[in-house]
């Protein structure tokens, strides 16, 4: 379920901005009317999937302060990682709403 529904807030555009609910539920009823079944998580479900997106960012920030990297990956591993952080934060504020699109 974990990865239907990562695949669900991706496809819905949620790294881009704001998710789109039409195209999540596009790709859940296409996996449903190819067989697939879906129980209706909670909130949880995104958990992993959090989990990675936390992992890029913090990699993202070791890279920033490695100086063993060049000084231009560091300067663009450090301007991504205000952006990086941002969308962590919207990420974790939409998760309950979205959770509910998987129902």
């Amino acid at each position: 379920m974990e990865e239907t529904a990562s695949a669900a807030l991706e496809w819905a555009g949620v790294l881009c901005g704001q998710p789109r609910r039409a195209a999540a539920r596009a790709l859940l009823d296409g996996y449903r009317a190819a067989g697939g079944t879906l129980t209706v998580p909670g909130p949880e479900v995104f958990a992993g999937w959090l989990v990675k997106r936390a992992n890029w960012t913090e990699m993202h920030v070791r890279h920033a302060l490695d100086d063993g990297l060049s000084p231009a990956r560091r300067r663009a591993a450090g301007a991504a990682v205000p952006g990086l952080l941002a969308q962590l934060r919207r990420l974790t504020s939409g998760i309950t709403t979205w959770s509910g699109w998987l129902a």
